[in-house]
C-alpha cells in the first residue's frame, strides 16, 4: 500500500500515457498511476475492465485509446494531448512474445514481434516535443525475454 500512496503523491497531477495497458504490467501500472492518464491497447474489452477498476478507486475516467502502436502512433499522441492539453510521461509497455526458437520462428512472426517491441521509438519520437514542454520522461518497459 505504501507504494500506491507514494506513486499517487508523485504523479497525482501528471498526464501519463501507458501502452499495453490492457494486461499484465500495463494494467497494474495504469491502476497505480490512475490519477490522470491515457491507456492504449488493441483490446477494447480489457481496457474497459481496467478503466472500471481505476474508477472503482475513485480516480477520474482515463482516456481509452484502442490502437496498434505499430501503426497508430500519431493518433495516440494527438488524442492524448488534445484530451489533456499536455503529456508528462510516456510508458512504452506494449509488447508481445512468441514461443519459438531460431529454428522454428517464421519471418512474419519475427517481424511482428520486432515491430511491436522495438518500434516504440516512433511513439517516443512523436511524444518528445510534448515531453520537452513539460520536462517529461519516457519509461521503456522490458521483460526477461529481452535477455533470452
Amino acid at each position: 500500500m505504501s507504494f500506491e500512496l507514494k506513486v499517487k503523491g508523485i504523479f497525482g497531477n501528471k498526464v501519463i500515457l501507458i501502452t499495453g495497458a490492457s494486461s499484465g504490467i500495463g494494467t497494474d501500472g495504469a491502476v497505480h498511476l490512475a490519477k490522470k492518464g491515457a491507456m492504449v491497447s488493441r483490446n477494447q474489452e480489457n481496457l474497459n475492465s481496467v478503466s472500471d477498476k481505476i474508477k472503482s478507486f475513485g480516480a477520474p475516467n482515463p482516456l481509452i485509446i484502442v490502437a496498434d502502436v505499430t501503426t497508430d502512433g500519431e493518433r495516440i499522441i494527438e488524442e492524448t494531448v488534445t484530451h489533456f492539453g499536455r503529456l508528462d510521461v510516456l510508458i512504452n509497455n506494449a509488447g508481445i512474445v512468441a514461443c519459438n526458437s531460431i529454428q522454428t520462428i517464421k519471418l512474419h512472426e519475427f517481424d511482428r514481434i520486432m515491430n511491436v517491441n522495438v518500434r516504440a521509438i516512433q511513439l517516443s519520437q512523436l511524444a518528445v516535443l510534448h515531453l520537452a514542454k513539460s520536462n517529461g520522461n519516457i519509461l521503456n518497459v522490458s521483460s526477461v525475454c529481452s535477455t533470452v
